[in-house]
């Protein structure tokens, strides 16, 4: 579950992190604001990961299903199924160069 970890996800959660600890450290000694932060962000990425997982694995069974799915790599977009002779490789999708994150797929209306 760890390859769904979005991180510019967790660089943005640091890049506000790191300046609101020193700000704390410079401050006030009321630290009760971490006791909600730094849950809630935890709690964020957590989220994020467990959503791209629940649609990878939601892809997975419409692959198996021999539905038909479109891939996203970047700014191109694959046509993937059994038929297209992708095939399958735990979390990714591949055909000869290419390698697709299931997740990145919605099905085909």
């Amino acid at each position: 579950m760890w390859e769904y970890l979005n991180m510019g996800l967790v660089i943005l959660i640091v890049l506000i992190g790191i300046p609101l600890t020193v700000i704390s450290f410079i401050g006030s000694k009321n630290e009760r604001w971490k006791l909600v932060f730094i849950p809630m962000l935890v709690f964020f990425i957590y989220l994020q990961m467990h959503n791209s997982y629940t649609n990878a694995i939601e892809n997975i069974k419409l692959y198996h299903k021999d539905k038909p799915l479109i891939c996203f790599n970047g700014s191109n977009k694959y046509r993937v199924s059994k038929q297209a002779s992708w095939k399958l490789d735990k979390n990714y999708f591949y055909n000869d160069l290419f390698t697709i994150r299931a997740d990145n797929c919605k099905p085909v209306k």
